[in-house]
């Protein structure tokens, strides 16, 4: 009897020290997320009311997802998966900037970026950040996307999307 206290214990002890780890993002996870993320841009009024005053689709521009708190792996693939989603609504067409790439924390690049803005024919600008809303039992992320007018800094379109897996031992 005192074996099998003594064995139950040492299962709690070693049970309290585990670390927590995220119980399985996948591909379906960043697939539905992005299907619905896309659903917000395409149904928007913003698109409805330029498309019918241009008669073509949007060119839009997507800023690289800024990951806010401890997500800094959360979601991989995401950028991409929604611009390939994007893509295919054929309601979008995508621009990049010109030049070379940099990082979001170097201003001097944000500067050179905000002044290719002018050049890179964007009709709208995707800016979007990507953070995690602590919780004991739960990672609860919260994506914010926010669609502006490239020069008037005008805001088109804000939308949030949260998602929320359990944690586990």
């Amino acid at each position: 009897m005192k074996k099998v206290l003594v064995l139950m214990l040492c299962t709690l002890a070693l049970w309290g020290c585990a670390q927590r780890r995220l119980n399985g993002w996948n591909e379906e996870d960043v697939s539905l997320l992005t299907r619905e993320l896309a659903a917000d841009i395409t149904g928007s009024a913003w698109l409805r009311e330029h498309i019918e005053a241009k008669g073509q689709a949007p060119a839009l521009l997507i800023r690289p997802l800024e990951r806010r708190g401890n997500c800094q792996s959360c979601l991989s693939g995401l950028e991409s998966a929604l611009a390939r989603e994007l893509l295919l609504s054929g309601k979008i067409r995508l621009v990049r900037f010109r030049g070379g790439e940099s990082s979001s924390a170097d201003s001097i690049g944000l500067l050179l970026q905000d002044l290719s803005l002018q050049e890179s024919g964007a009709d709208a600008l995707l800016i979007w950040w990507l953070e995690e809303i602590p919780e004991p039992k739960l990672l609860n992320l919260r994506i914010t996307l926010q669609l502006l007018d490239p020069n008037s800094q005008e805001l088109l379109l804000q939308a949030q999307r949260t998602r929320s897996k359990q944690l586990w031992l």
